[in-house]
């Protein structure tokens, strides 16, 4: 449990350097670099928000 917060936190950091980077790049080039990192973090957004879920629902049904 506690390495995927940690793996979780990594690829929020990731995705916002590779945001972050892209305004620096500029152009097409660093149009795609937004998108890859925006899609990176909404993903990792969606994928911690579903984790959250589900271990809330499994949580409950094991009392």
């Amino acid at each position: 449990g506690k390495y995927i917060g940690i793996g979780f936190s990594v690829v929020l950091m990731v995705s916002v350097a590779i945001i972050i980077i892209s305004f620096f790049v500029g152009g097409w080039s660093g149009m795609g670099y937004g998108l890859i990192g925006i899609s990176i973090f909404i993903g990792t957004i969606l994928g911690g928000i579903l984790n959250l879920v589900i271990k809330h629902f499994f949580d409950r049904s094991n009392n």
